[in-house]
């Protein structure tokens, strides 16, 4: 066994969907942020999709679709965080109060776990499809 397949042989399976899918949306997240015109919209379809096809891919390999779902979510996010994260810190800088001490954090908790529990979402969803579509493959196989 190589060094490199002992590595990934300690990664929770629902883990390795997760990097798949995360991985595989960040392009494509980019890609959407740079045709919007790269202002102040933050698309997160991709993600979305990315975490979709993370439980398709989950569900067939029998591994929890929510929490490959939720990896690819947070995976998937991080060219969201990095796009927001210097406004965030400017206005920061813009509003330096002990209000804003507390709202910062909160801000980036929240805009973590939305973006987290979306791909949480997609990956149930995901998962659903895969179960309908093995369904529907057992029945044209029967017939």
């Amino acid at each position: 066994m190589s060094r490199g397949t002992r590595f990934l042989g300690r990664f929770d399976p629902a883990w390795k969907y997760a990097l798949v899918g995360g991985l595989l949306s960040i392009p494509f997240s980019l890609g959407e942020y740079w045709l919007s015109g790269m202002g102040t919209n933050y698309p997160a379809g991709m993600l979305v999709v990315g975490a979709g096809i993370t439980g398709y891919l989950a569900q067939r390999g029998g591994v929890d679709t929510a929490k490959s779902g939720l990896g690819a979510g947070f995976i998937g996010g991080l060219p969201v965080y990095l796009a927001l994260f210097p406004p965030l810190i400017q206005s920061f800088a813009a509003w330096p109060s002990p209000l804003g001490v507390i709202v910062l954090p909160c801000l980036v908790v929240g805009i973590v776990a939305l973006l987290t529990v979306l791909g949480g979402i997609a990956g149930l969803v995901g998962g659903w499809v895969a179960k309908k579509v093995g369904v529907l493959q057992r029945r044209a196989v029967h017939s």
